[in-house]
């Protein structure tokens, strides 16, 4: 157990260099050893999320611990065997472990943590990677909050939402979707601009 624990700091150690965290040169050199691109791959996010990181771009020797430790391996190096396992498993946006990693993203990347809401970027950073190929609503959302929110920040409340949205709606939208029900007024400005667009009936689709 202590020479697991050793090669373990040793290999933070790599990663870190002279300070307490990894940060942007070590994520550069993490990436280069999984063989990912760290700027364009949804996994050292994903990665991040796994050591349960507490601030944007660093890591500590006991997130990196926890996050080597739950893909059941003893190094990071061996974390490069579960990378295509752990994207498949991404395609199921209904699992628990994908919910939580969703909501992990707003958490993560909020650089004011007393002002919960994140910049547009942030949503086309994350959105299309994770639904875009799945559901053709996803392009239609995001050029609606482009052209018509003028890519105002979003509140953590809808982007929480926005799973749910998938999830229950998807690509039926606008049949199944109701302002009665408790959506996010965002969601509802979606359908009203949609439905108007389109020249669709908001009573009749209300009522389906």
């Amino acid at each position: 157990k202590e020479a697991k624990v050793k090669l373990l700091k040793d290999e933070f150690a790599k990663y870190a260099g002279k300070a307490n965290a990894i940060q942007e040169e070590g994520f550069e050199k993490i990436g280069k050893d999984l063989g990912i691109d760290i700027y364009n791959d949804i996994f050292i996010t994903y990665f991040c999320y796994r050591c349960k990181s507490q601030s944007f771009g660093a890591i500590s020797l006991e997130e990196f611990s926890r996050g080597v430790a739950s893909f059941g391996v003893s190094t990071l190096y061996d974390v490069r065997n579960h990378i295509i396992k752990a994207k498949e498993d991404l395609l199921d946006i209904t699992t628990s472990d994908f919910r939580q990693f969703f909501y992990f993203l707003f958490e993560y990347n909020l650089s004011n943590k007393s002002k919960k809401q994140l910049d547009y970027d942030y949503m086309d950073l994350y959105f299309r990677p994770l639904f875009g190929n799945q559901f053709k609503i996803v392009d239609k959302f995001l050029d609606f909050y482009v052209n018509v929110k003028k890519k105002e920040p979003i509140k953590q409340d809808p982007w929480n939402c926005f799973l749910d949205f998938l999830i229950r709606i998807g690509d039926n939208f606008p049949k199944g979707y109701n302002t009665k029900d408790s959506w996010p007024t965002l969601f509802d400005d979606f359908y009203v601009d949609f439905c108007t667009k389109n020249n669709i009936d908001m009573t009749e689709e209300e009522e389906i």
